[in-house]
């Protein structure tokens, strides 16, 4: 078994779960983007085409920033991601990727309610959203990585209801 193989056995991908709210502001940011490529397009053909410098700056430019918004939103829906690979714990969001050690994980707080998971290196810490179908699997196989690493969780009960009278 070659090397690109073994680091393919190890590793897992834990995709994230965009919220509802969040996905309907990422569509909408898209159609704005087609509707700021189609104005510019219509207000370039209405104008006769690209006449003068301040034209040539003001409608390809505003169409590259609305293609660059697209690629950017796009590439948030399909590459948002947890990875553990070998001893590297990689947070990646469309184009933006971090590596961290695994090893060098010195606790981590689980809040079962909300599905947030707090991991601390020393004073610096940073949190992760969990999806609630794989979060026990993320977090088992962070421990395994490194069982040095102090693992809490929360839970918050049910308010006890009382009769008032």
């Amino acid at each position: 078994m070659n090397k690109n193989s073994q680091q393919q056995a190890q590793r897992q991908d834990f995709r994230y779960k965009f919220t509802t709210k969040l996905l309907l502001l990422c569509v909408l940011v898209l159609l704005l983007c087609l509707a700021g490529i189609a104005v510019s397009i219509y207000r370039m053909i209405a104008n006769g085409g690209i006449l003068t410098f301040y034209d040539f700056l003001k409608y390809p430019f505003l169409i590259l920033i609305c293609l660059f918004c697209m690629v950017l939103i796009i590439a948030l829906l399909i590459k948002s991601q947890y990875t553990l690979m070998g001893t590297q714990l990689i947070t990646q969001f469309g184009f933006i990727k971090s590596k961290y050690d695994v090893l060098k994980i010195t606790a981590l707080t689980h809040d079962r309610e909300i599905s947030k998971l707090q991991v601390n290196f020393g004073e610096e810490f940073f949190i992760l959203l969990l999806d609630p179908a794989w979060a026990d699997d993320f977090v088992h196989e962070l421990i395994k990585l490194n069982p040095d690493a102090d693992y809490t969780y929360t839970l918050t009960s049910a308010p006890s209801s009382k009769d008032e009278k």
